[in-house]
């Protein structure tokens, strides 16, 4: 069975978000800040409970980061496995 997956790209063809070659971080975990953010949690608060530094829990707040909205989407083919799982 093939797999697939959506690549976001940005509007030059570039890879966005955790697909971007040196991505650290999953989208997410990205999306979970923001949505402590919107919880009230300060930055520290945050950075603590995800593990990051404070640095990076404000450029992913501010859009800095991971700000860039996907002009579309790339859907790939990858491995394939049949009913034992073996690829």
């Amino acid at each position: 069975m093939k797999l697939h997956r959506w690549i976001a790209l940005n509007s030059s063809g570039r890879r966005i978000g955790q697909e971007h070659p040196r991505a650290k971080f999953t989208d997410r975990e990205v999306e979970l800040t923001l949505w402590l953010r919107e919880q009230g949690l300060s930055l520290s608060q945050i950075a603590r409970k995800m593990e990051v530094s404070k640095s990076t829990v404000s450029r992913w707040v501010n859009g800095t980061s991971r700000g860039q909205p996907a002009a579309r989407w790339l859907r790939s083919e990858y491995g394939t496995q049949n009913c034992t799982g073996k690829a």
